[in-house]
């Protein structure tokens, strides 16, 4: 901007720039109650009976879910909110299907590039997290069901 319009205009427009950051500051202020961003690891580690190497992947997780089927609706639009969660602790996709033999059986699908990038997500859950997951599971009728799925590679490690 400076070699365009000039030095004076450059500090004219940071000026402006510097003063209505101010101003939205009072606008969009953050809230005084704040969010518990500490950790909530609830989730235990993954078992196996051989541990995956930390740079294996992609990792496809699988979260079967038996839903009551009067709360299906609810529980879909909970699980397309807590899709957010996912895919900011790491998922490059998400996806929700439902059984077509069984409409209460439900199958949460997310994959992460690596299985490192997956315990990493065991970390990443935060309080403020609980209630969503806490919302998803008031509409289910047992614990959900999870599995792990690493990508098998034509060539290189072997299971």
């Amino acid at each position: 901007m400076t070699g365009r319009f000039g030095i004076r205009t450059a500090f004219l427009a940071a000026a402006i720039g510097l003063a209505s950051s101010i101003v939205l500051k009072v606008r969009y202020a953050i809230p005084k109650d704040s969010i518990d961003l500490s950790v909530w690891n609830h989730w235990p580690l993954p078992i196996s009976t051989t541990e995956p190497a930390l740079d294996e992947g992609p990792v496809l997780v699988t979260v079967e879910y038996l839903v009551h089927q009067e709360k299906a609706d609810d529980f879909r639009k909970a699980m397309h909110h807590y899709q957010g969660v996912r895919r900011r602790d790491g998922a490059v996709r998400w996806a929700l299907y439902y059984d077509a033999k069984d409409r209460t059986r439900y199958l949460e699908t997310f994959i992460v590039h690596s299985w490192a990038e997956h315990l990493r997500q065991h970390v990443r859950f935060t309080v403020e997290d609980r209630k969503i997951e806490e919302r998803v599971r008031s509409f289910v009728q047992q614990p959900p069901k999870v599995s792990h799925f690493i990508y098998a590679a034509e060539h290189g490690r072997r299971g």
